[in-house]
């Protein structure tokens, strides 16, 4: 999914990240960070993400299975900058 919607030009990149020093969450916790070029492009994630949950739903029942949900935490940033 991410995949596509970098081809898609939705994103201009992505990163699946976790901590090497375990300072700020349990070692166990990982970041899906995304770099979107405006707002039009960020409004095209989440039917993208609803669409691969149509598409591949033992996919999700999997991921869900392996991830605790119950402390996820979600933000947004705003950057005025120009992307190189």
């Amino acid at each position: 999914m991410l995949e596509k919607l970098l081809a898609d030009g939705a994103l201009l990149q992505y990163e699946i990240d976790t901590e090497v020093a375990h300072t700020y969450a349990p070692p166990h916790s990982f970041w899906i960070l995304s770099l979107a070029a405006n707002a039009e492009a960020i409004d095209k994630i989440n039917p993208a993400v609803q669409d691969a949950e149509k598409t591949n739903p033992l996919g999700w029942v999997a991921f869900d299975s392996m991830v605790d949900s119950s402390q996820s935490r979600e933000y947004m940033t705003l950057a005025t900058a120009t992307y190189k």
